[in-house]
Formats: structure tokens, sequence, C-alpha cells
């Protein structure tokens, strides 16, 4: 099994109510789709550098904390490997961090669990719903391991 990307599911408590960002694909074979923020891991980098560093690409923000979920998903699309795996992280952020989008995304949405779970593409609803489970059960509704905790690269 070979990681060969990474999904961060950035989280925010607002208003007293619990967030996730979900990002627009501005081009490409994605247009269109609402997606969390992810991308390709590059050659000799950790899962977790990739995280970080695609969580401020994409947003402009710093996760803190930034979690490893301990889950992986199969990666899709038209030229996924058999063997190949995206790595999946939860990450926290304040409810005033102010979202900037580069060139890849046209929107973003702070959404709910369940509008989370329906804004993704037919394909993907299952494995988001699953996933969102995960990480509600085991980095919202308890206090996550001390373990699974990243800090950023030095």
């Amino acid at each position: 099994m070979k990681d060969v990307g990474v999904v961060v599911h950035l989280l925010r408590y607002s208003a007293g109510k619990l967030q996730i960002l979900f990002l627009c694909r501005a081009w490409g074979l994605y247009k269109h789709q609402w997606w969390p923020i992810a991308g390709n891991i590059r050659n000799n980098e950790i899962p977790s550098d990739t995280a970080f560093r695609e969580v401020k690409e994409e947003t402009g923000l710093l996760p803190e904390p930034l979690y490893d979920t301990g889950m992986k998903v199969p990666r899709i699309g038209p030229d996924a490997g058999q063997d190949e795996h995206i790595r999946i992280y939860a990450g926290f952020v304040p409810p005033e961090a102010e979202v900037r989008l580069n060139h890849e995304h046209s929107d973003f949405k702070w959404l709910d669990f369940n509008e989370a779970k329906n804004i993704v593409t037919p394909k993907a609803v299952a494995i988001t719903g699953y996933v969102l489970g995960r990480i509600k059960e085991g980095f919202v509704d308890k206090a996550p391991p001390a373990s699974l905790r990243i800090l950023p690269p030095s």
C-alpha cells in the first residue's frame, strides 16, 4: 500500500457549532466539484509535511493542532493505481481564521457534517460519510491521543 496523497479535513467551532471546510475546484477533472483540502505527496516528502503544505497553499491557514487520523482511503480517479492510498488528516483552526484561496479553487464553504457528506460527488458520498463519522468520534467527541498530534515542519 503506497501513500500517494493526503486529504485534510479542516475544522472550526463557530458560534458553538462544529464546521468543516470544503473547497470548490476551479479547473481540471474535478472542476466545480466540492472537496476537502487535498494534494499529492512530492518526492521524498513525508505525508504530514504534505498535509501542512497543502493547507497553506490552498487556504493560507496553519492548522493547530493537526492530527494523523490513521485512516487511509483508496485513491480515486482515472489514473489511480491499485495499491495507491490517500492518508487522512484532521486539523483545527480558530473561528476567525481567514481562508485565502489559491488558483486551484473558486469558492469555499464552512459546512456542518451532514451538509459536507452531501456536497461531494455521488461516488464520494459513502467514503466521505465514513471518514467524517470517524473524525467526529475520534477527534471531536473525545480528546484524541496526544501521540496523533503532528507539529508543523521546521
